[in-house]
Parts: structure tokens; C-alpha cells; sequence
């Protein structure tokens, strides 16, 4: 802006010099100095309007460039959580920190959007330097690759969650139902001495039966979730097979 301004000055004392050679009672007699006058004037000129672009589009690229160079670093220094997860508290903790993570990235939005339409806007003028157009797309492709990957693990984590949930659910129940029918088991042993009546004894083995059923179709689905959660990796292997081993010995119970 000094530079212009400087420049600015030079032109209006070069018209005023112009002025004075033109009113001259002899122009030809200064027909040399007022050609050197006119080229020093032009050539001014060019210089503003180089300067003029310089302050309106490298100033501001280059500018952009930094800021973008910074929010980069920000965004690489935001990661998704290492995942290492036991129990169903495990699971919990997991998604609460990722949930943070994924919020903590989608406060940079408002800067990601400003400086992506800022370069955008620049990119359309003359003159603007290539690594503009870089810039931009390099910030979008960190931001969207990260918060996407936030989101991806956040919906695994709520996935799994939900799976382990309902995997537990079934396993306290049954252990209710198969504490149930133990007792139901015991007591038709210990009342098969004191036969009171065949449809009485009839009814216990239906109840039993009932019993059996519902628990085989718990161990059905608790199946079912353990093959969810593999074929989806949801869990390392090493993890998974702490809810298989809890599976086999219930099915070994059984």
C-alpha cells in the first residue's frame, strides 16, 4: 500500500510537470522532455495497476495459504481414539471420548466453509497463483477424510454398542431362565416319588420344554450378534473371543 501510495504521489507530481510543458509558450522546444514525461507517466501507471494485484490477490493467496497450512495442523492433530475395548463399560467410554472427538472436528466447519469459499472466490480472478486452487483442495479433502472417519467409527462404536447391550440383556436372562429351569428340574426329581397326577407331571415337562426353547433361541441370537460383530469388525479378535468363550460356556450349560 506504501508502494501505491508512493507511486500515487510521483503521478500527480508528473501531470502537474506535464501541465506546466504543455502550457509552455514553446511546446517544441520541449517536445523531448514532455515524451520522457509521457513514458515516465505510463509506465506509472503499469506499476500501480501490478501493485494494485499484488495487494488484491497474491497478498490475500498467500495469506489463505497460511491459514490453511495452519487449520491443517490442527486437523492433524486431532485423532480418533485407539480403540481397546474388554467390557460393556469399555464400550461406553469408547464411544463418549469418540463422540468428542467427532464434535471437537465439526467446530472447525465455520473456518473450513469461510476459508474454502475465500479460494474459491480468489481462484476466479486473473493472475491468482496455482497454489490457490491446491490449497483449497487440500483442506477439503483433510476435512472431509477426517470427519468422515470420526463418523465411521462413531456409528461403529454406537453399532456395537447396542449389540453388546442387547448381548448382555440376553445373557442375564439366561441365567435367570436357566437357574429357573434347574429348579423346575430339581423339583420334578424330587417329586417323582409323590406322583399326585399324570397332567400335573405333564404340565412340569411342558414348562420345562418351554423353558428349553426360549433358551436355545437366546443362545440363537446371542450367536447371531457374535457373527454381527465379526463380519463387521466391530471388535479385534482378541476381544471377540471373550464374548465367544461367554457363549460356549453357556451353551456348554445347556
Amino acid at each position: 500500500m506504501n508502494t501505491i501510495s508512493n507511486y500515487t504521489k510521483s503521478l500527480v507530481s508528473l501531470l502537474n510537470e506535464l501541465i506546466e510543458e504543455q502550457a509552455t509558450d514553446e511546446p517544441a522546444r520541449h517536445r523531448q522532455r514532455l515524451d520522457t514525461l509521457l513514458s515516465h507517466y505510463k509506465q506509472l501507471c503499469i506499476s500501480i495497476e501490478e501493485t494494485s494485484k499484488y495487494c488484491y490477490i497474491i497478498i490475500p493467496s498467500k495469506f489463505l495459504h497460511e491459514n490453511i497450512l495452519q487449520l491443517s495442523k490442527s486437523l492433524t492433530n486431532i485423532s480418533n481414539i485407539s480403540v481397546n475395548i474388554l467390557n460393556l463399560s469399555d464400550v461406553r467410554n469408547a464411544l463418549q471420548n469418540q463422540t468428542q472427538v467427532y464434535n471437537n472436528l465439526q467446530k472447525f466447519s465455520p473456518e473450513v466453509n469461510e476459508l474454502i469459499t475465500h479460494g474459491t472466490d480468489l481462484i476466479k480472478q486473473p493472475l491468482v497463483p496455482k497454489y490457490v486452487q491446491q490449497d483449497v483442495q487440500t483442506i477439503q479433502k483433510v476435512y472431509n477424510e477426517k470427519i468422515q472417519s470420526s463418523q465411521d467409527l462413531v456409528e461403529k462404536l454406537q453399532h456395537l454398542l447396542n449389540i453388546w447391550e442387547h448381548f448382555d440383556r440376553n445373557k442375564c436372562l439366561y441365567q435367570q431362565q436357566i437357574e429357573q429351569l434347574n429348579n423346575e428340574f430339581l423339583q420334578l426329581n424330587t417329586n417323582r416319588n409323590s406322583i399326585s397326577s399324570y397332567q400335573h407331571e405333564i404340565d412340569n415337562a411342558k414348562r420345562l420344554q418351554n423353558s428349553y426353547i426360549n433358551l436355545k433361541s437366546l443362545l440363537k441370537e446371542m450367536d447371531e450378534f457374535i457373527q454381527t460383530i465379526s463380519s463387521n469388525n466391530l471388535l479385534s479378535y482378541e476381544n471377540l473371543q471373550i464374548l465367544k468363550h461367554d457363549y460356549e460356556n453357556m451353551h456348554d450349560d445347556l
